[in-house]
């Protein structure tokens, strides 16, 4: 029993619970810097998802927009003819 007291608290104990520790701390320390790396990889994931997603949306109303452009004249044609049958009466 007094060896174990005594290797506990010699110098060679003392800095090999040190080295111990320190290696603890290390390794938590790089697993919370890796946990947070994962985390922003994620959102950064998510983020160009969401882009990705809006840029079919814009892809959709461009083409909705060129449909109604092509039909513009044929609109204005019929309001015109709107307007003319009004204005005759």
């Amino acid at each position: 029993m007094k060896n174990l007291h005594t290797n506990i608290f010699s110098s060679n104990g003392i800095i090999a619970e040190l080295i111990m520790t320190n290696q603890i701390i290390v390794g938590v320390f790089i697993a919370v810097i890796g946990g947070f790396f994962v985390f922003l990889l994620k959102k950064i994931w998510d983020y160009l998802g969401k882009i990705a997603e809006l840029e079919k949306e814009i892809q959709t109303i461009k083409a909705k927009l060129e449909i109604l452009q092509q039909m513009q004249p044929n609109i204005s044609e019929i309001l015109k003819t709107i307007l003319k049958a009004k204005k005759d009466g």
